[in-house]
């Protein structure tokens, strides 16, 4: 599979030198078996949150789509700390001369994935003692969304050019861990 995956360059050739509005967000600390990313700015202050501003001709949908993928999980494992999130641990990832129908397919998909993640996440309010203030977190339900997380990797699975078996392998890989009580509550 990685050797797949190498056919394409690495996805730093998508983030934009001035910011704009065409970002993705994510955490760079915390969210054990999940590596979430937003097409927008996540609420909270917290140290953590991370912002990229990517090239205006790159959906923000498509990106995100590729970075919350089952694959993108299973280079996160097998490459890194599964703790720290940094830029070159996302940038180094590699996705590039998609085509047209990929790119269409992704960019759905991965608009579905926010609306899916919107609509499943918990809002949260505590007072933080040392910064004397109440502060909002929100808490994102990614197991919920894992459906459409499936529908991308088959999405990329065309893209990578991957078997039926590899496929499988990436959809499943630490399913176990990733889906916790609720792939034990369907026994």
């Amino acid at each position: 599979i990685i050797d797949k995956l190498k056919t394409n360059k690495p996805i730093k050739h998508f983030v934009a030198q001035k910011n704009n509005e065409n970002i993705i967000a994510y955490r760079s600390a915390g969210g054990r078996y999940w590596k979430l990313f937003l097409t927008r700015r996540i609420y909270g202050d917290s140290s953590s949150n991370r912002i990229k501003s990517i090239i205006s001709e790159t959906s923000q949908n498509t990106l995100c789509a590729v970075l919350n993928s089952d694959f993108f999980w299973w280079y996160y494992v097998n490459f890194f700390d599964l703790y720290n999130l940094t830029d070159y641990m996302i940038f180094n990832f590699m996705f590039s001369d998609f085509s047209k129908k990929i790119n269409i397919l992704l960019d759905k998909s991965g608009k579905l994935l926010m609306e899916s993640y919107e609509n499943n996440k918990i809002t949260r309010s505590q007072f933080i003692v040392s910064k004397q203030k109440e502060c909002i977190f929100e808490s994102f339900q990614p197991t919920l969304s894992k459906e459409i997380i499936n529908r991308i990797d088959r999405i990329l699975s065309i893209h990578y050019k991957c078997t039926d078996e590899e496929l499988d392998f990436i959809i499943n890989y630490d399913i176990k861990y990733r889906m916790g009580d609720e792939l034990n509550s369907e026994e």
